[in-house]
């Protein structure tokens, strides 16, 4: 029965790039954008499978998902160095101010 299910998958793809040609629909890259559309998500689902694209649309998407996931790798360790910079530099200062207290204490 899997033989079934793949040909009208492959139907269901070839139809929908008749559709996009017709329409002049392309894949865009979801770089700069934070949310995918259902079809994006549907397409890098079908990625996650291994499942072989079925027409222009997803071909492009597939080549284009590797640079898109780096991209948003290097964007999230961006913002996470930043983030335990801001930590490390607030926790200086709590320990800078704690030291300027204990000194003015001392000082007394």
């Amino acid at each position: 029965m899997s033989w079934v299910k793949d040909s009208a998958d492959r139907a269901a793809g070839a139809l929908r790039g008749a559709l996009d040609a017709a329409r002049g629909t392309t894949y865009q890259p979801l770089e700069g954008r934070s949310e995918a559309t259902s079809r994006e998500q549907a397409v890098y689902e079908r990625w996650q499978r291994f499942r072989p694209a079925r027409n222009a649309y997803e071909r492009a998407a597939y080549e284009s998902l590797p640079r898109e996931l780096e991209s948003e790798m290097q964007a999230w360790e961006t913002d996470i160095a930043e983030q335990w910079a801001k930590e490390d530099a607030a926790d200086r200062a709590a320990g800078e101010a704690g030291r300027d207290a204990r000194e003015a204490e001392a000082g007394q």
